[in-house]
């Protein structure tokens, strides 16, 4: 592949309420990963002692220990793995995320085309978590946009379109797709966000460590260049089930906040 763009990431600290946001990218090409431990029951916003570790950097890091509480989380362009467990005291939560986006041309054609995503989830809750409840959980979203992206780890969202829209309490092996609309020789940029973690004072384990390996096809005749240089697997090669999420791109900009902090239930 051809190296088109500039690699790199990109790490800022803009103040949020009480807590601080970290927000990552804003360049062609990055990874980022965050694991973190909480007091449960606490709102870092109201209270900043209630954050007990956070580890943020741009490949592999980790977060508390076991078996009391842990995470651990990594980031490569088209693979992120995340894990997140408490198994002993009840007092706290414990956080994974794992972010990568990368800028894409495709050159061999005119006018406008279509690239076909799919994206291979794997892993296992363990425990009684639900979407917006208490326990173990775990969330995919899929970003598409034609600037740069920036991500937000506090409110799981980015730049960008939701080109797969969030989905919650992965279990076992599921097949997400998506239809991506691209101008040749021109940039688009694609962010894959995935995340695990154990809330509400819940004991569980949400293991997604091995998960969410990402594919791409373009056109037949048509040749795919990344800001990273990454050869990515053609969409095609990833087995399909019998039933495939399919997804368009949309125009909205998806936003969740988690419900510890924005005090309400998410949506499921």
């Amino acid at each position: 592949m051809n190296k088109s763009f500039g690699l790199g990431v990109v790490i800022a600290l803009a103040a949020c309420s009480a807590n601080a946001a970290q927000i990552v990218g804003g360049t062609p090409s990055f990874t980022a990963v965050r694991a973190q431990i909480e007091s449960a029951g606490c709102s870092i916003e109201l209270d900043p002692s209630c954050l007990v570790q956070t580890s943020l950097g741009t490949s592999l890091v980790e977060a508390g220990s076991e078996p009391r509480a842990y995470g651990k989380v990594r980031a490569g362009f088209g693979v992120n793995g995340a894990y997140a467990s408490v198994s002993l005291a009840q007092d706290r939560e414990a956080y994974a995320e794992s972010i990568w986006s990368d800028a894409f041309v495709v050159h061999g054609g005119s006018g406008q085309a279509t690239a076909q995503i799919t994206v291979r989830l794997e892993g296992a809750l363990d425990g009684l978590g639900e979407p917006g409840g208490p326990g173990s959980n775990s969330f995919y979203t899929l970003f598409a946009s034609d600037s740069a992206i920036t991500c937000d780890f506090d409110e799981i969202a980015c730049t960008g379109n939701a080109a797969i829209p969030l989905i919650e309490s992965l279990s076992g092996v599921q097949y997400l797709s998506a239809s991506i609309e691209f101008t040749y020789d021109k940039p688009f940029y694609l962010a894959s966000y995935l995340g695990a973690e154990v809330v509400g004072g819940q004991t569980g384990v949400a293991d997604f460590f091995n998960s969410a390996h990402f594919g791409i096809s373009a056109p037949v005749g048509s040749t795919l260049a990344t800001g990273s240089g990454t050869l990515y697997e053609p969409a095609s090669s990833v087995p399909e089930p019998q039933s495939v999420l399919m997804f368009a791109t949309g125009m909205l900009v998806a936003w969740r906040a988690r419900s510890k902090r924005a005090g309400r239930a998410l949506p499921i």
